[in-house]
């Protein structure tokens, strides 16, 4: 469906009309899908429902319409709902980026000491689906400050992810 065609609100309009090109239409789609599929389990018109997701914040539903988490990528779309409090994130698994720079900056010395004898191809994909689970943690944790996304880290072998300041563990399966 068209990001044009798709039910948005006043604000988001407005907020949409703030940012370029591209990235309103990505915006317009992801708040229009996100209101429908919503309106769909809620049986409710597409604009009552009580969505509050200014760009660069994280969704939030009004108390008592469980919680969001909205995710998108070039080409595709994902929008998690649960009673529960959730995070998500997608990504290309082809997506070109400078990973050797991600590891070096963003990831703590246990980390990197997991990731030791991967290279190349292997290495990337890692550090990818690293930072994924990464991202999908910082979203549930819900508002959090910019610099709670470097705090995360991922333990594979347990499945979860914990935040070094705030002691938060997340199961990540």
């Amino acid at each position: 469906m068209e990001a044009k065609n798709l039910p948005i609100s006043k604000n988001e309009t407005q907020w949409a009309d703030l940012l370029s090109k591209a990235r309103s239409k990505e915006y317009k789609h992801s708040r229009g899908c996100a209101r429908l599929a919503l309106s769909k389990l809620f049986k409710v018109d597409p604009l009552t429902i009580p969505l509050s997701a200014p760009p660069g914040k994280a969704p939030i539903l009004k108390e008592g319409w469980g919680h969001i988490s909205i995710s998108h990528c070039n080409d595709a779309l994902t929008i998690g709902w649960s009673d529960n409090r959730l995070g998500i994130d997608i990504e290309r698994k082809d997506r070109r980026f400078q990973y050797q720079k991600l590891l070096y900056r963003y990831f703590n010395q246990a980390e990197k000491n997991a990731l030791q004898g991967i290279h190349d191809e292997n290495l990337r994909l890692s550090i990818l689906k690293s930072w994924i689970i990464k991202e999908a943690a910082f979203k549930w944790q819900n508002n959090p400050g910019k610099q709670d996304l470097f705090r995360w880290e991922w333990e594979p072998k347990l499945n979860k992810a914990f935040h070094r300041i705030k002691k938060y563990s997340v199961d990540t399966d």
